[in-house]
Order: structure tokens, then sequence, then C-alpha cells
């Protein structure tokens, strides 16, 4: 095999192993995302299931009441902004 033959097919190697790579880390991120929706889906059931607790909408940490608006947009929440920023 001739010098050129052999670096024109390093390049292709080369721009193979790019392409492969960014499936894997597009797959990856793929998997990521789809792995944080199962785990919100979870505590969203989770949420569903204790909705009628007393103690539903109460801050875990402090025991405040977290905000409605909140909830809408977070209703698996667990903690008030307070305590969420004091992390």
């Amino acid at each position: 095999m001739e010098s050129a033959q052999r670096e024109e097919l390093k390049q292709i190697i080369s721009a193979l192993i790019a392409e492969l790579q960014e499936s894997l880390s597009q797959k990856t991120t793929e998997e990521f995302h789809l792995n944080k929706a199962e785990e919100r889906v979870q505590e969203l059931k989770r949420s569903m299931n204790r909705l009628n607790d007393e103690e539903f909408g109460l801050c875990v940490r402090c025991h405040d009441e977290i905000p409605f608006d909140r909830l809408k947009i977070f209703p698996e929440t667990k903690v008030c902004m307070n305590c969420l920023q004091s992390e």
C-alpha cells in the first residue's frame, strides 16, 4: 500500500471515529434525558399519591408552606425556595 493510500485511509478512519463518537455522545445525552424523564414520572406519581396527605405542600425542612405557583410548576417539589437556595 502506498503512503498516499495509507494517509487517505487514516483520514477516512479518523472521520468515521469522530462520527461514531458524536453519535455515541448524542445517544448518551438522549439516554440521560430519558432517565431524567423516567425519574420525574416516578416523582410525580409519588406526588399524586401524597396529594391527600396533610403535609403535602409543606417544606420537609422548615415546614413552611410551599407556594401554590411553585407546586403548579414542580408538583413533586418537597422544599421551599428558601431551603432550596440555602443548599
